[in-house]
């Protein structure tokens, strides 16, 4: 038992691992041509080109990992059958059920293996990737927004902005509406705001504060500096972040679209939708085994072409469910979580209905 133990193990990774590399050097072509032409554009040297595509490996690897192991399993159990070994190791006590329990053990090492390798070297390759990309294109940073518009039902005020820069932590043209406690509103405009980092709260420039009672302006005050102490928004808070969750680290990225369900309810569907497609994406190894093991292998010829068949239909499946879903979520018609736990249950379901009709009925 031992030693199919580790046939089995070695068979499913090497495959699983091969596979995942030419794939991932497909992905890093097509990578590499989508972007030919703004290279060519801003003169940038062979060397920087090479390094920014061979950057973007580690989460290219990550990203086809599911697909790889599906194929590795698939292709695994069908050379059982295919050679009659199946029957040598059933007659010798080894159970089926302990045949797709050492590959799923296995898938689930890998998907350990994803999270992991995703957190440290893939996550840091794809940061200075894209720091790399910026500044030889010349592209603005990401974390830059415009018309920014939000509120905080804790502290009872809304906030717009006609634009956020994060290198300098600055709100530009920044209305501020406070509503207190007897009812009445105050309304300060600002030429801009800076974050004060000891303070944390934000310190208005050219302030004009209006107080205004029954929707008559009451009083008007003017500073040339006012710190505003309940103004306690995060920086953060007002970033461009729809890309930035999938290269954030993963505890600020959960602290990021928590604090966004508060401020901002519409954008938090679509940086929630984003963050768990994120997290789910690391089980893909495990699910897509599972349908593998689901699979009927009583075929005996063109097994490398009946496993690729079989492999790649099942991801165009799981992934057309994955684009609906996430559409879903973004748009909030489905909650954030669905768009990655709905393929996930399409794929299981299929992974059933598999089993039931292929070796169910034996």
């Amino acid at each position: 038992m031992k030693i199919f133990s580790r046939y089995t193990v070695f068979s499913i990774i090497k495959v699983g691992l091969i596979t995942a590399a030419l794939a991932a050097l497909i992905m890093l072509g097509v990578d590499l041509f989508s972007k030919l032409d703004s290279y060519v554009s801003h003169s940038a040297t062979g060397t920087q080109m090479f390094t920014i595509t061979m950057l973007h490996l580690p989460k290219a690897l990550i990203m086809v990992l599911g697909p790889a192991f599906l194929f590795s399993v698939t292709y695994f159990l069908s050379m059982l059958y295919a050679r009659n070994e199946i029957i040598c190791l059933l007659n010798s006590g080894i159970s089926y059920l302990k045949i797709i329990s050492l590959c799923l053990i296995t898938c689930l090492f890998i998907s350990f293996f994803s999270f992991a390798f995703s957190e440290t070297v893939a996550l840091r390759c794809e940061n200075r990737r894209n720091a790399l990309y910026e500044s030889v294109t010349g592209t603005s940073s990401s974390g830059n927004s415009s018309a920014i518009a939000m509120s905080d039902m804790y502290s009872g005020y809304s906030i717009y902005a006609e634009q956020y820069l994060d290198s300098s932590q600055t709100l530009v043209r920044l209305v501020l509406i406070e509503n207190n406690d007897n009812g009445a509103l105050t309304r300060t405009d600002a030429l801009s705001a800076v974050w004060d980092e000891e303070k944390l709260c934000w310190l208005l420039r050219e302030a004009y504060v209006y107080s205004i009672v029954n929707e008559t302006v009451v009083s008007v005050e003017s500073y040339e500096n006012l710190l505003k102490e309940n103004f306690t928004i995060k920086p953060k808070m007002f970033r461009n972040s729809s890309a930035d969750i999938e290269t954030m680290e993963l505890f600020s990225a959960l602290e990021y679209v928590s604090s966004m369900k508060i401020v901002n309810l519409e954008k938090y569907s679509s940086l929630a939708t984003t963050l768990y497609r994120r997290l789910f994406e690391y089980l893909m190894p495990l699910v897509f085994g599972v349908i593998a093991c689901s699979m009927n292998y009583r075929y005996k010829k063109n097994v490398l072409f009946l496993s690729i068949v079989s492999s790649v239909a099942v991801a165009v499946i799981y992934y057309v469910c994955l684009l609906t879903a996430s559409l879903m979520a973004d748009q909030g018609i489905i909650a954030p979580y669905m768009g990655s736990v709905f393929p996930l249950l399409v794929i299981l379901g299929l992974s059933a209905l598999i089993y039931f009709f292929t070796t169910g009925r034996k």
